[in-house]
C-alpha cells in the first residue's frame, strides 16, 4: 500500500501530515548533538542492516514496537542514520540500532511484514 492509497479520508490526512511535520522536527533536532546523545528509542532494531525497497529502509529484529509484535520486519523509509551513536529515524519513527548486520551479510528474508 502506498502513500496514496492510505490517504483516503480526512483523518488519515491529518494523522500523515502530523507525522511528516514530527519526522520534519526530529530530523532539525539531529542537528543539536546534545539532543542526539540524549536520545534513547524505546524500540529496539536487533541484528538490522540496510535493505532495498523502493527507497531505503531497515530490516531486523524489531523489540518493543508500539503496533509490532516482536520479530523480523522491514521499516519505513530511512531519512537519518548515526551508527556510532546507534540510532536512526525512518519516516515513523526512532530506532536504537543494535548490531549491524551488514558486517555478517544480509538477513534470510522472504517477506518480512512492513513495520511502521
Amino acid at each position: 500500500m502506498n502513500i496514496y492509497e492510505r490517504l483516503k479520508n480526512e483523518d488519515e490526512i491529518k494523522t500523515t501530515a502530523r507525522n511528516l511535520y514530527q519526522l520534519a522536527d526530529d530530523l532539525l533536532s539531529t542537528l543539536n548533538p546534545d539532543f542526539l546523545r540524549g536520545l534513547k528509542p524505546e524500540v529496539k532494531l536487533r541484528d538490522w542492516g540496510l535493505a532495498i525497497k523502493m527507497t531505503d529502509c531497515l530490516c531486523g529484529i524489531v523489540e518493543n514496537h508500539p503496533h509490532r509484535e516482536d520479530g523480523l520486519v522491514v521499516t519505513s523509509e530511512v531519512f537519518y542514520i548515526d551508527r556510532e551513536l546507534g540510532i536512526a529515524r525512518t519516516g515513523n519513527r526512532w530506532y536504537r540500532l543494535v548490531g549491524n548486520r551488514s558486517e555478517r551479510g544480509s538477513l534470510p528474508v522472504a517477506n518480512p511484514p512492513s513495520s511502521d
